[in-house]
């Protein structure tokens, strides 16, 4: 593959991986979307959580992209609501990191954007861990283990229970969700995004007790295998910096690019 042909498929999967991040961000019917041309950011003012609240992706340049960042980050400030901003290859302007520290956002997490291509089934390695889909009976499993295995408030249980009934009572086949169980116990929680050109794992986590026991192997490995099946022809994910990373390679994605998730917390 000459050079150029390798740069225009690195860009195609960037701009993949940008896409699936806007695609799957979880929005409540109170959500409010700002959607337009090199901007996407949502507005949840029910939720006071960094994860319902910012900009996914903000591809404004020059002086009007700095005066944007500017409004919204002091909208934000004057609600007091924590929100997160997705920092990515193509997100501008290019010093678009150091305005958002300035403003004092912190970094919040360095992700690797990783592909795979379809193609192989993965094998469980312990049978004391169990991976299953989401739906209505076991719904208050997967709740539980969500909070916990991203370390939120308690307080959200009802609120986090409401939205994914209304969810499963809406049938959408473009996202699932899934529980982990060791020895029974709902241990980690994850999810799938699908598209026709592709799937993205997103939110997969472990709760702390229960980290390094190949928990989170599984989580990714069963999500792997049901896009598989789904007929998926490739699976991106945001892997965390050295934590998760390594592991997403040794079941074979590759690194794409590097994206930078921002915060501000009140």
């Amino acid at each position: 593959m000459s050079d150029l042909k390798r740069l225009a498929e690195k860009n195609r999967k960037i701009a993949l991986i940008e896409d699936a991040n806007i695609a799957s961000c979880w929005k409540r019917s109170d959500s409010i979307i700002k959607s337009e041309p090199h901007w996407y950011q949502i507005e949840t003012l029910t939720v006071k959580e960094p994860w319902a609240n910012g900009v996914i992706y903000s591809g404004i340049d020059g002086f009007d992209g700095l005066i944007r960042i500017k409004q919204v980050v002091d909208d934000y400030k004057r609600k007091k609501i924590p929100f997160q901003w997705i920092v990515g290859p193509n997100s501008k302007p290019a010093n678009i990191a150091e305005i958002l520290l300035k403003e004092g956002m912190h970094k919040a997490y360095t992700c690797i954007g990783m592909v795979k291509s379809s193609g192989s089934i993965i094998k469980s390695e312990n049978k004391n861990i169990t991976v299953e889909i989401v739906q209505e009976h076991n719904l208050d499993d997967y709740v539980t283990a969500s909070i916990k295995s991203w370390e939120f408030s308690e307080g959200i249980y009802q609120q986090r229970k409401i939205d994914m009934l209304k969810f499963l009572k809406n049938k959408d086949k473009s996202r699932f969700f899934y529980i982990a169980r060791l020895n029974g116990v709902a241990v980690g929680s994850g999810m799938t995004f699908r598209s026709d050109s592709y799937g993205f794992l997103k939110g997969g986590a472990v709760c702390p007790e229960f980290r390094g026991e190949g928990v989170y192997r599984a989580l990714v490995a069963f999500r792997l295998n049901h896009l598989e099946q789904l007929n998926v022809p490739e699976i991106f994910v945001y892997a965390l910096e050295n934590v998760t990373d390594k592991l997403c390679g040794e079941l074979g994605f590759h690194k794409v690019c590097k994206i930078i998730i921002y915060q501000l917390n009140f």
